[in-house]
């Protein structure tokens, strides 16, 4: 499952690392007082980004599917994915 999961994140991963990095240079520019509105920021990419991919590529989630993944599986597993990305490299700067 978990190879499945990092395979549809490599499809995903430079858009969303660079609003990552983004986000952790508004943080340290700022400060953590910005935490709330950096959150928001994320969580809206996400649902453009999840609403365009899904309504584009649903042929795609059929792969997936077929191997018993879903899309709420998958897109709640990217997430995960992303919001640790994200604590890592704001712990790091």
């Amino acid at each position: 499952m978990f190879k499945l999961l990092f395979s549809f994140y490599k499809k995903h991963f430079f858009i969303h690392f660079i609003v990552s990095l983004l986000c952790v240079n508004l943080l340290h520019e700022i400060g953590i007082s910005m935490i709330f509105y950096v959150v928001i920021y994320k969580v809206l990419v996400y649902s453009v980004h999840i609403v365009t991919s899904v309504k584009s590529n649903n042929q795609y989630y059929i792969y997936y599917k077929n191997l018993g993944l879903s899309k709420l599986n998958l897109w709640l597993g990217f997430i995960s994915i992303d919001f640790v990305i994200l604590s890592i490299l704001s712990i790091l700067t």
